[in-house]
């Protein structure tokens, strides 16, 4: 059976599904849309910060614009994955695409969200953006 090959854009790249690759054909569409409530953060980032969350459910970006006082390393970003559980974990690549290098990455992913942490502490008065890939398992 035949299939046709449609990319995906993905920055400054494209994504492209076939049956050799053996990804599940929702890589083909962007899925539900990424929207604010999809994103927690921790205290860590501060007691007045607060995130936006763009995108869709295969990629997407988080910023989190840090303020107030209690910024810690280890600060989290919970992304909740929108259109529900993923049959199986799914893996996700990340990159800081703004902000000073906080050293972050994927700490922990299952078949409903992941997890984005901090390795140093943000700054207050500072933004960090994030923007991930997620590829179905």
């Amino acid at each position: 059976m035949a299939r046709t090959v449609r990319p995906m854009t993905v920055r400054s790249g494209t994504i492209r599904h076939d049956e050799e690759v053996g990804f599940d054909g929702r890589l083909l569409e962007a899925g539900p849309d990424l929207v604010d409530g999809d994103a927690a953060i921790s205290a860590a980032w501060g007691s007045t910060a607060t995130r936006t969350a763009r995108g869709h459910r295969l990629q997407g970006r988080v910023s989190v614009s840090s303020s107030g006082t209690g910024q810690a390393a280890d600060a989290t970003i919970t992304v909740t994955f929108p259109g529900g559980a993923f049959p199986a974990a799914p893996r996700v690549f990340l990159r800081q695409s703004s902000g000073a290098d906080l050293a972050a990455r994927v700490t922990s992913v299952t078949t409903t969200q992941f997890v984005i942490t901090a390795g140093v502490a943000p700054t207050a008065g500072n933004s960090y953006e994030f923007e991930f890939v997620v590829l179905p398992g």
